[in-house]
């Protein structure tokens, strides 16, 4: 078992690393324009990830009393940032920091879901990581990526 220590150093790097998306969305990293180029549902979709992951976090005010409502379980936010990271990834499969998302999740489903039911997360992410890239059905963009 973890210490809180631990949890609260693996929820801020999972902050810094959700964070990373969403700059990385406003100065357009992947396309070389800016993050008015990405679609609203990709923004919408960040907003309610970071706010599920902030909700669920050791990080949250009222996380160490338990404050949380009866409602609001770990396993339903780690859903609900389940949908919200394929629906990130696919209104923009080619938004290289949007696949951090899967990773952050994955680890949030670590600490809130069994074994096997991790595993699936981490098995529809990898299957959303390769449907999206055949649905494009075309290279990535050139300009995200010197060669």
């Amino acid at each position: 078992m973890a210490s809180r220590t631990d949890d609260r150093l693996a929820a801020g790097t999972g902050i810094a690393a959700t964070l990373v998306v969403g700059v990385a969305g406003l100065v357009g990293v992947w396309t070389g324009g800016s993050g008015a180029d990405l679609p609203g549902v990709w923004w919408t979709a960040y907003v309610v990830f970071v706010a599920a992951f902030l909700a669920d976090s050791d990080l949250a005010p009222g996380a160490a009393t338990g404050a949380r409502p009866a409602w609001l379980r770990s396993q339903v936010l780690v859903a609900v940032e389940v949908v919200a990271a394929l629906v990130v990834w696919f209104a923009d499969p080619y938004g290289g920091f949007s696949a951090v998302l899967f990773v952050v999740n994955a680890a949030s489903a670590a600490f809130a879901l069994s074994r096997s039911a991790t595993a699936a997360v981490v098995a529809l992410q990898t299957l959303a990581v390769a449907v999206g890239t055949a649905v494009q059905g075309r290279p990535p963009p050139t300009s995200c990526c010197p060669r």
